[in-house]
Protein backbone atom coordinates (compact mmCIF):
# COMPACT_ATOMS: atom_id res chain seq x y z
CA UNK A 1 0.00 0.00 0.00
CA UNK A 2 1.06 3.44 -0.66
CA UNK A 3 1.66 5.93 1.91
CA UNK A 4 1.72 9.14 0.07
CA UNK A 5 -0.29 9.31 -3.25
CA UNK A 6 -0.11 12.23 -5.91
CA UNK A 7 -3.12 12.70 -7.67
CA UNK A 8 -3.80 15.17 -10.61
CA UNK A 9 -5.25 18.12 -9.00
CA UNK A 10 -6.23 21.56 -11.47
CA UNK A 11 -3.66 24.64 -10.28
CA UNK A 12 -5.95 26.79 -8.18
CA UNK A 13 -3.69 29.74 -9.57
CA UNK A 14 -6.07 29.58 -12.57
CA UNK A 15 -9.21 30.81 -10.73
CA UNK A 16 -10.06 34.40 -12.06
CA UNK A 17 -8.46 33.45 -15.62
CA UNK A 18 -10.17 33.60 -18.89
CA UNK A 19 -9.58 29.93 -20.80
CA UNK A 20 -10.39 28.86 -23.90
CA UNK A 21 -11.96 25.01 -23.75
CA UNK A 22 -11.72 22.86 -27.26
CA UNK A 23 -12.41 19.52 -27.60
CA UNK A 24 -14.65 16.81 -26.68
CA UNK A 25 -15.53 15.71 -23.08
CA UNK A 26 -15.70 12.18 -21.56
CA UNK A 27 -19.36 11.96 -22.84
CA UNK A 28 -19.26 13.36 -26.06
CA UNK A 29 -20.20 16.37 -26.12
CA UNK A 30 -18.25 19.55 -28.48
CA UNK A 31 -16.51 22.64 -26.69
CA UNK A 32 -15.52 25.35 -28.32
CA UNK A 33 -15.67 28.29 -25.89
CA UNK A 34 -14.25 31.08 -23.99
CA UNK A 35 -15.24 31.10 -19.89
CA UNK A 36 -14.14 32.46 -16.42
CA UNK A 37 -12.39 30.07 -13.86
CA UNK A 38 -15.47 30.53 -11.05
CA UNK A 39 -13.15 28.28 -8.82
CA UNK A 40 -11.16 25.16 -8.64
CA UNK A 41 -11.94 22.47 -6.31
CA UNK A 42 -9.19 19.78 -7.04
CA UNK A 43 -9.94 17.35 -9.90
CA UNK A 44 -13.04 19.60 -10.35
CA UNK A 45 -13.36 23.00 -12.19
CA UNK A 46 -16.18 25.17 -12.81
CA UNK A 47 -16.65 27.97 -15.47
CA UNK A 48 -18.69 30.52 -16.26
CA UNK A 49 -19.45 31.14 -19.95
CA UNK A 50 -20.04 35.00 -21.35
CA UNK A 51 -24.16 34.02 -21.27
CA UNK A 52 -23.87 33.84 -17.69
CA UNK A 53 -23.74 29.70 -17.57
CA UNK A 54 -21.72 27.89 -15.06
CA UNK A 55 -20.69 24.85 -16.20
CA UNK A 56 -17.85 22.26 -14.32
CA UNK A 57 -15.29 19.95 -15.90
CA UNK A 58 -13.80 16.64 -14.30
CA UNK A 59 -10.22 16.34 -14.56
CA UNK A 60 -10.56 13.21 -16.50
CA UNK A 61 -12.15 15.35 -19.34
CA UNK A 62 -8.81 16.62 -20.04
CA UNK A 63 -6.55 13.95 -19.11
CA UNK A 64 -6.80 11.64 -22.96
CA UNK A 65 -5.47 12.59 -26.05
CA UNK A 66 -9.00 13.14 -27.61
CA UNK A 67 -10.47 14.59 -24.46
CA UNK A 68 -10.40 18.41 -24.02
CA UNK A 69 -8.12 20.96 -24.24
CA UNK A 70 -7.59 24.34 -21.93
CA UNK A 71 -5.69 27.24 -22.97
CA UNK A 72 -5.05 29.98 -20.55
CA UNK A 73 -6.09 33.87 -21.96
CA UNK A 74 -3.06 35.97 -21.27
CA UNK A 75 -2.67 39.73 -22.10
CA UNK A 76 0.68 40.18 -23.35
CA UNK A 77 2.49 44.17 -22.32
CA UNK A 78 3.74 45.86 -24.51
CA UNK A 79 6.36 48.75 -24.03
CA UNK A 80 4.42 52.37 -23.56
CA UNK A 81 0.56 50.02 -23.13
Amino acid sequence: MQIIVQEPVFNRQLKGKAVRVVGFDVDGDKWNNLFLVKDVNGEMIYLVAFTGKVVSFHIEDFESEVGLKMTVIEEELTNGN
